[in-house]
């Protein structure tokens, strides 16, 4: 049976000072909301592109976040001041986790399905769980290894079809995958910075580290044009979605979500969104996966979970990939 780790702040979750009790599933507003703004992230960004490009969504998205990151720690009166020595280790966190993981994640979108991506993106624990290892901070199972090469066998069957259709599906999907492990690197690196910060107060810090990328990015991409008078109505409410909902409010209701019933069966909740955004692409954009691609989606989610299933008890997170 999969552990979850306990936390013993009753303010965060730390995962300094953890034990292990049986997971078992329990159902969570928090985690309900979180795992829906997610899925249809991954249509409101298809969409937000017919209106937008990748660098001016990055950067615009940036902005507001941050702004909106800044304010909820003022009303939680969370410091804003990085002690000086955290100061780069901070940075380096946010350049991984709101620079360089965005700029693989909004560039794949350009190519790949929104129900692709959420599936490629599922893989982020596995690769967490393996960078973990290679650092020597947990030890790989055998169990996990398995579940691990099933998950990518799996991976192999999802993007065929889209190769075959179209062969710049190709870029996509390999982008996805380096998003993919960007953010797992994060994960694994943010480990220590959480037995001192906040999930909240850690994000909106870093939050600078990325400016330098999602900046030039824009710049060179769209040399600093913003079509903010174009913008439909509708394209304002989907840009609403990825900055507010899913960006802001999907974080902060994941780790609400933690509080209630553990970390390791929060990161459980993960294994919804892809089929949900497969569900919502299908009825909102009439876009149906292909049969091969939904078995490979069930070897996907059957691999990570195994993979899980057999991980050794570990002070690394299994966070999930936050959608952009």
């Amino acid at each position: 049976m999969p552990y979850s780790r306990v936390t013993l702040s009753d303010k965060a979750p730390r995962f300094a000072h953890t034990c292990f009790v049986p997971v078992r599933f329990r159902f969570s507003w928090p985690l309900a909301l979180a795992v829906g703004a997610w899925a249809l992230n991954y249509v409101a960004l298809k969409l937000v592109y017919q209106q937008m490009t990748a660098s001016q969504l990055a950067f615009l998205r940036y902005v507001v976040m941050y702004v909106a990151l800044v304010l909820l720690c003022l009303v939680g009166k969370q410091s804003l001041r990085i002690p000086k020595g955290d100061f780069w280790r901070v940075m380096f966190f946010g350049f991984l986790s709101m620079g360089v993981y965005l700029l693989f994640f909004l560039e794949a979108m350009r190519y790949a399905g929104p129900a692709e991506g959420a599936i490629l993106l599922n893989t982020s624990p596995i690769l967490t769980m393996l960078l973990a290892s290679l650092m020597g901070m947990e030890r790989l199972r055998a169990g996990s290894l398995a579940g691990a090469i099933v998950a990518f066998l799996g991976i192999v069957l999802v993007t065929i079809p889209g190769i075959a259709h179209d062969g710049n599906n190709a870029v996509g999907y390999a982008l996805m995958e380096l998003a993919a492990l960007t953010w797992a690197y994060s994960i694994v690196w943010m480990k220590p910075l959480l037995q001192e910060y906040s999930p909240l107060r850690l994000l909106t810090l870093g939050m600078p580290g990325g400016l330098p990328l999602m900046l030039g990015y824009w710049l060179v991409r769209d040399h600093g044009h913003m079509p903010l008078a174009t913008l439909t109505p509708l394209g304002w409410l989907e840009f609403a979605h990825v900055a507010l909902l899913s960006g802001v409010m999907g974080f902060l209701l994941f780790y609400r979500g933690v509080h209630e019933v553990g970390p390791a069966e929060a990161a459980s909740w993960m294994y919804f969104v892809p089929p949900l955004t497969a569900l919502l692409q299908w009825g909102l954009a009439g876009i149906a996966l292909k049969p091969l691609q939904i078995l490979g989606m069930a070897i996907v989610l059957v691999g990570v979970a195994t993979a899980q299933r057999f991980r050794a008890p570990s002070p690394v997170l299994a966070a999930p990939a936050e959608p952009a």
